[in-house]
């Protein structure tokens, strides 16, 4: 006979329902902790981006290029340590409080990067892009953490793509497009992004509309799908066009 518990489990469970994870209630200790941690990585990302900058600017070759690659250094740090701790809580290797404690992290990279767009994006067109992806994540974490907290972890995989696109781009930026290097990492960079952005959110978008999400949720999360798509096929031409 199956017992019902009043206490959820601290883990992602296989035969819990698409949308219903399991979720535990954040008391005001722990919110006070999950700050306390969030602001401690606002500090780590604004000073890893300021200290890559000024490191950077002392090469002449690549000054012209400083914000962007110190943002890009940034992006890398973030997938080092929201990608890990996203499977290891998937895995069931982590609870899910220390999950918590590392999605506080990745709130303050994307509040960082937030603040940092209009010195490290030229492009008006993608600085809408960007303007928009980041203030939906940051209202996705906010929000739904504690409702959602598998479908977020899921969700954060996709910075698997971070080091390769960045070191793609450090590449171009120092002229070694026409390298096998580049092009290696040309091929992890569309290969993860397929996976880890494209069929990822595909289906999670899918579990939304089949388990019956809430019209709001449901039309919030579309622009992270598109957006997902709008960039792979940029990225590809871009990819031809700079090998070709």
């Amino acid at each position: 006979m199956i017992q019902n518990s009043s206490k959820p489990s601290p883990h992602p469970s296989s035969k819990t329902p698409f949308l219903k994870t399991q979720q535990q209630t954040i008391s005001l200790q722990q919110l006070k902790s999950l700050f306390k941690i969030n602001l401690f990585f606002t500090g780590f990302y604004l000073l890893s981006f300021f200290g890559a900058k000024k490191f950077i600017e002392t090469h002449d070759s690549l000054r012209e290029h400083a914000t962007d690659l110190a943002n890009n250094l940034t992006s890398i740090l973030h997938a080092l340590i929201i990608v890990p701790a996203s499977a290891c809580y998937l895995t069931r290797q982590i609870t899910l409080t220390s999950w918590y404690k590392t999605a506080a992290a990745s709130l303050a990279y994307f509040w960082v990067d937030l603040v940092l767009l209009p010195s490290t994006t030229n492009n008006d067109n993608t600085f809408i892009l960007f303007i928009v992806h980041h203030i939906t994540l940051l209202v996705v974490l906010i929000f739904y953490l504690q409702k959602y907290p598998t479908i977020i972890a899921r969700g954060l995989l996709s910075e698997t793509t971070a080091p390769f696109l960045y070191t793609c781009n450090f590449l171009r930026k120092i002229g070694q497009q026409d390298t096998f290097l580049y092009q290696l990492f040309g091929i992890l960079t569309l290969l993860t992004w397929a996976i880890f952005r494209l069929f990822n959110f595909t289906y999670l978008y899918k579990g939304f509309y089949e388990k019956n999400a809430s019209l709001f949720e449901y039309v919030a999360f579309a622009p992270l799908v598109l957006m997902n798509y709008f960039w792979f096929f940029k990225l590809l031409s871009f990819y031809h066009k700079a090998t070709s």
